[in-house]
């Protein structure tokens, strides 16, 4: 019994870190320096945000809503309402970051973004575009796009020929990262 019960601990630590996707950059079409003089650029990337940082983002993006004066209360909760199907998922939640120093009025829509399997099938479910400020020292902006995906991206989700998954942005006229995905 006592076998029994180690072999099944050992085997859920290994399956748990077995469970993580691995993201590869393809393809960068960015100027780094074009962006450093527009937006003060720090970072591009893309990833798993991991629920800390995802929980993070979204009680800003909540605060944010509230807190914001250029919407009736019912705008405000009807974009609130649209956030409670974000609760932290493993592998099933994806964050588009760039960070930078100088604010940015972004437009609606000026970001293109695709996240679709090796057949072309659209794997975005959901999507959060929001900003987060970070002050102290200096100021600095996070664009955040978080995707929720149809269903988490695992082995078990997603068939060999559906594998690898390929995450595009397109952002700032003429900017492109592409990424694959595969668990």
């Amino acid at each position: 019994m006592r076998y029994s019960i180690i072999t099944l601990l050992c085997a859920v630590i290994i399956t748990a870190g077995c469970s993580s996707v691995s993201i590869n950059n393809t393809e960068k079409h960015v100027s780094e320096t074009m962006l450093e003089q527009q937006i003060g650029l720090i970072s591009i990337e893309f990833q798993d945000p991991g629920d800390t940082y995802f929980n993070f983002i979204m009680k800003n993006t909540r605060e944010g809503i509230i807190e914001d004066s250029t919407k009736s209360l019912a705008e405000k909760n009807k974009i609130i309402a649209g956030l409670q199907d974000f609760n932290y998922i493993s592998n099933r939640y994806f964050l588009f970051r760039i960070r930078h120093t100088k604010p940015v009025h972004r437009e609606k829509g000026a970001a293109k973004f695709t996240f679709v399997d090796a057949v072309g099938s659209d794997v975005i479910a959901k999507m959060v575009d929001t900003t987060v400020k970070w002050s102290g020292d200096g100021t600095m902006y996070e664009q955040c796009f978080i995707f929720k995906t149809v269903r988490p991206v695992t082995a078990e989700s997603f068939s060999k020929n559906q594998l690898p998954l390929t995450f595009t942005a397109q952002f700032m006229g003429t900017q492109k990262m592409v990424y694959t995905v595969t668990p």
